[in-house]
């Protein structure tokens, strides 16, 4: 399935009234759910989750070796 006009609004319409994190994360998948019966939730947060913490663990020093004090 490719993208119309009409999911890019309605993208926009869900992240431009959301004012917190997860109120987005609530509407984007709302918006994938509604636009394929197999979107699978939990997958979907288990990758969100995975990519936080990659880039925490990117972002801590102390993982890379670095005893500069």
């Amino acid at each position: 399935m490719s993208l119309s006009r009409k999911h890019f609004v309605e993208l926009a319409e869900a992240i431009g009234s959301t004012s917190q994190y997860d109120q987005l994360v609530y509407q984007i998948k709302s918006f994938c759910k509604r636009h394929n019966r197999a979107f699978q939730l939990d997958k979907f947060d288990a990758k969100i989750a995975k990519v936080k913490q990659d880039i925490s663990n990117r972002n801590n020093p102390y993982n890379y070796g670095n005893t500069s004090d």
